[in-house]
């Protein structure tokens, strides 16, 4: 398996091939520190994977046009999980993995986009792959209803924009949010907001319980 390595921090780049030798049938073509570079790179050697720094991901994808279709592709990043961001699967990667795994999980999760035959994931992630999995942040002991309005607190959306997306009434969507505020022990919008930007970063909410079973909430 051929494998190519982004990231726009060289320091990180140096750590992760280093980890790379640890695993075995991987035959580094390359590896990037800025997205022009890492295109050119990609085109030239045509690697079976990409693992790239989640801070270089959009750059890249930004700048790839239809000519430059990306190989599988493996994210890698500083926050606890993917986040909420409409950013991965979309754009085909195959999953993402925290630098905060042992270097054991790491290695296992490459091994897996490695071993794949697909040129590119299917939309939304194979049915057999275990991988899009780690894209998936820890549950939050939110209703449903309350979950779609968190995360689009943490896309910016206010609420009545909220509201329209989710056909529902700025009433309900305060509601929904005055709920979430209690379950997290927020006590003002600005905390609200700040723990929405967090999730959506991937960073995890010390107040949250990711053991609690989600309540039954109405729409």
């Amino acid at each position: 398996m051929t494998l190519a390595a982004g990231s726009l921090h060289p320091v990180w780049l140096r750590g992760f091939l280093s980890l790379l030798q640890s695993v075995d049938g991987i035959d580094v073509v390359g590896h990037a520190s800025d997205a022009p570079g890492l295109l050119d790179l990609l085109a030239r050697q045509r690697p079976d994977m990409l693992v790239i720094d989640s801070t270089m991901l959009q750059p890249v994808q930004s700048l790839a046009g239809p000519g430059d279709p990306l190989p599988r592709v493996l994210v890698v990043g500083r926050a606890t999980h993917a986040g909420t961001r409409p950013l991965f699967g979309p754009d085909g990667c195959c999953g993402y993995v925290s630098e905060r795994e042992s270097e054991s999980t790491i290695a296992e999760l490459i091994g897996q986009v490695g071993r794949c035959t697909l040129a590119r994931p299917a939309p939304g992630g194979c049915a057999d792959c275990p991988v899009p999995r780690s894209f998936r942040p820890p549950s939050l002991p939110f209703s449903e209803r309350e979950r779609e309005v968190f995360e689009r607190i943490g896309w910016g959306l206010g609420p009545s924009e909220i509201a329209a997306q989710l056909g529902v009434h700025v009433k309900t969507v305060e509601t929904h949010r005055e709920a979430i505020k209690r379950k997290l022990g927020l006590s003002s919008s600005t905390q609200l907001l700040d723990a929405a930007f967090k999730w959506r970063d991937g960073e995890p909410l010390a107040s949250a319980s990711s053991s609690a079973p989600p309540e039954r909430g109405a729409a």
